[in-house]
């Protein structure tokens, strides 16, 4: 009976020994299945980023208007408030026609001047011819004011001025009048960046005041003059680079109806994301008490993820694979983030309807000039060679494609904003044409490209315009500018950004994430009508608008639109006194009382105004 029972015990143990080693492998299989299947297959292939051309434009008749550059070739500053403007107006795809002040020019009623000479005195007749012009009909815009010479006090009154003051210096905005998205009015920003220099000036009851300074000035206001308007920019910023926005809203001003096509999209990347944070990231501010790598899983990710829910932000990564400073020799053997890491927050993102892109094999730039004398210098060292730099670059893209084999990348995100075109030619070869290559607008220095936003060579070049989880004064000019001119807003942020007091003024990351969500309330309540866009999205649009060619005439009851878009879609702000009405081939949005986005999908439209 024992001996039985004995036997029986033990065949129990075996059958539960068996069932348990097939619960293993089964349990072990799907843990196999689960981390091929949900982490590796799940992350489905991105769009596909190809390259989009433009045919030639309809050569059909259209009356187009025409801007007048007119400057002193004998001024050098003339000269480079000539190439800023001009360049401006080149983007906007506007007709512009540069004349020097010497010159004759005929302009008709629809037509506008652009007066960028400061030395009066030398052609009072041209000034008294502009001026007839645009009281049949011409408007003008006077982009700086001269000394207060005796030429200049002779136009006062056509200007609309009483009398003038000395000058004022100002590092305050406030905006009096709709003049630029996003500003309303009453609206101040107060500056520590730039000061601006102007008369104080009195001016007629008929005059409209749009900008003015802290000292209750002038700074932009028009007047109408006859059947024309005259504009005058009282200071000497029009003409910069971050003021591109300003002189737009300021070209809207003194014509009726005023359109240029714009991309229309809102990005936000994040930098140096996944990566092995291993630097320390300080959260005793917030009494988390975390290691870094716990900071970003526990609490930034969660936040992040949270504003893409309810702002609807499709976000763009840049991952970097380490943070070392090894720039020669086998990459292949050194690996230090996690790998679960990345297939965690890889899939999270894409998952979201995000975008993976990349940062670098490390945080050492793709740049092979000096950096002596740069503000770099100590701080990087150049790569071995420009084979050593390809080799590392590839790695990095490699292991993502070892971890996600259907998955492109289409972006790279240029370290500290630093490169060069061996750099740009670099991520060419690994990453394919074309390719999304991001740094800072208008960064003019020996470090940067300063491409702006084009489609040249294979690259689609999409600087930033803002960074960080601070929202202040610099940010919003900034912001608006872009916005008023592309249609455009760029933006950077960093999990490491509450470890850097720079970036982070000191505050707590509860204080920083308070900060960025009211920041993107701002961008819902200002800009909605541009749409959130993954960069590859964005980079779509942007091809078709870097090669846009438009022509646009002006009628008393309708605008006639004539591109070479080839029903590819494309998108123009229209500021208007009159309503539009939607159309065939369009879509009409209206932003404020008087602007308008309007989305189009044929290569001729005509928009009709509404008419009582």
């Amino acid at each position: 009976m024992n001996k039985l029972a004995e036997q029986k015990q033990s065949s129990y143990f075996i059958k539960y020994t068996y069932l348990l080693i097939l619960i293993a492998i089964f349990s072990l299989l799907y843990i196999l299945i689960h981390f091929e299947f949900f982490y590796k297959k799940s992350v489905k292939e991105n769009i596909t980023l190809n390259d989009i051309i433009l045919g030639e434009i309809d050569e059909s008749f259209i009356n187009e208007r025409t801007y007048y550059l007119v400057y002193d070739n004998e001024d050098e500053v003339s000269v480079n408030y000539l190439n800023n403007i001009s360049n401006t107006l080149e983007d906007i795809k506007i007709n512009y026609s540069v004349v020097d002040v010497k010159i004759n020019i005929l302009p008709t009623e629809d037509d506008v001047i652009i007066f960028i000479v400061r030395d009066w005195y030398k052609y009072i007749d041209k000034i008294d011819d502009f001026l007839e012009s645009v009281r049949t009909g011409t408007s003008i815009l006077f982009a700086n004011l001269p000394s207060a010479d005796n030429s200049f006090m002779n136009y006062r009154s056509k200007l609309g001025i009483i009398e003038f003051a000395s000058t004022s210096t100002t590092s305050q905005l406030i905006f009096t009048d709709e003049m630029l998205i996003g500003a309303n009015l009453g609206e101040s920003l107060q500056f520590d960046f730039m000061i601006e220099y102007s008369y104080i000036l009195h001016l007629t009851k008929d005059t409209n005041i749009y900008l003015k300074g802290e000292n209750e000035e002038a700074i932009f206001y028009t007047r109408d003059y006859g059947k024309g308007t005259i504009g005058v920019y009282n200071g000497d910023l029009l003409t910069g680079g971050y003021y591109e926005g300003i002189l737009l809203g300021a070209l809207t001003t003194i014509s009726d109806t005023f359109a240029y096509p714009i991309v229309n999209s809102k990005v936000i990347f994040l930098d140096d994301f996944p990566a092995p944070h291993q630097l320390f990231i300080d959260t005793s501010k917030d009494d988390y008490n975390y290691s870094s790598n716990e900071y970003i899983q526990y609490v930034w990710w969660p936040d992040i993820k949270s504003t893409s829910k309810r702002f609807g932000v499709e976000y763009t990564s840049s991952y970097v694979l380490v943070y070392n400073d090894k720039l020669s020799g086998d990459f292949n053997d050194e690996f230090s983030l996690d790998e679960f890491d990345i297939f965690k927050y890889s899939k999270e993102l894409v998952s979201n309807d995000s975008e993976m892109g990349i940062h670098g094999y490390n945080h050492f730039p793709l740049y092979f000039g000096s950096y002596e004398g740069t503000q770099f210098e100590g701080i990087y060292d150049n790569w071995n060679s420009v084979d050593d730099a390809r080799r590392a670059f590839k790695h990095a893209v490699d292991v993502m494609k070892q971890l996600f084999p259907a998955y492109n990348i289409h972006s790279y995100v240029a370290p500290s904003n630093v490169i060069d075109m061996q750099g740009v030619k670099i991520v060419k070869e690994v990453l394919g044409e074309p390719v999304i290559i991001s740094d800072l607008y208008n960064n003019d220095t020996l470090t940067s490209l300063n491409k702006g936003f084009k489609y040249e060579d294979g690259v689609i070049y999409f600087p930033r315009f803002s960074s960080g989880f601070i929202f202040d004064a610099q940010m919003q000019f900034n912001i608006m500018n872009g916005v008023n001119k592309y249609g455009i807003f760029s933006h950077f942020i960093h999990p490491d950004d509450v470890a850097a007091t720079e970036r982070s003024g000191g505050k707590s990351w509860e204080q920083l994430r308070i900060s960025y969500n009211e920041y993107l309330e701002y961008m819902d309540e200002k800009y909605s009508s541009l749409d959130y866009l993954r960069v590859s999205d964005a980079a779509k649009r942007l091809m078709i608008w870097d090669q846009l060619e438009i022509k646009i005439e002006y009628n008393y009851d309708h605008l006639s639109i004539l591109t070479n878009s080839g029903e590819r879609q494309y998108s123009l702000y229209i500021k208007s006194k009159t309503p539009l009405a939607n159309g065939i081939g369009y879509e009409v949005k209206q932003i404020n009382e008087n602007l308008y986005l309007v989305n189009a999908s044929k290569d001729r439209i005509k928009i009709t105004y509404l008419t009582d």
